[in-house]
């Protein structure tokens, strides 16, 4: 009886120790350049996790607000059929620089657009969602001047 105590204790104990848990996130704020697209990086999406287990993956909603917020698939710098978030999406960390976010032309504001995230250990399933706030800056253009004809001395 106390060796099947001691065993039974023993699995308990152990089970106990090895049990995993899901990692958790928390929300952040990114701030990007008007006409220029934000490039994500995986220190975008905060990520802890007790069990030490590497970040493998997000899953991203579509955004609310102004902009393009898109995966560029062939990296080419242009919003292309399909790239569009539209539906949650599943992102390898290796791949999360080719997330990207488009504000429209000569659009600015603070916040300008979110969305929402989870991040994934690829063992424990994913954390909650949480939040991403977009702020895009305004840039000064260049000057620009259109002759309409005549001497304009």
């Amino acid at each position: 009886m106390k060796k099947f105590l001691l065993l039974s204790l023993f699995i308990g104990l152990s089970t106990l120790l090895t049990a995993q848990n899901p990692p958790t996130n928390g929300p952040n704020t990114v701030i990007g350049f008007e006409d220029i697209d934000y490039v994500f990086a995986a220190g975008d999406f905060p990520y802890a996790d007790a069990d030490l287990d590497p970040m493998a993956s997000i899953n991203v909603y579509p955004a609310a607000g102004g902009g393009t917020f898109y995966y560029d698939a062939n990296n080419n710098g242009n919003v292309d059929g399909g790239e569009e978030i539209t539906v949650m999406r599943n992102i390898l960390v290796a791949n999360i620089v080719r997330l990207k976010f488009k504000p429209d032309p000569d659009d600015n504001g603070a916040p300008y657009a979110t969305f929402d995230f989870e991040v994934g250990d690829g063992v424990d399933g994913f954390s909650g969602i949480d939040v991403i706030t977009i702020n895009i800056t305004a840039v000064n253009d260049a000057p620009s001047f259109t002759n309409t004809g005549g001497d304009q001395t």
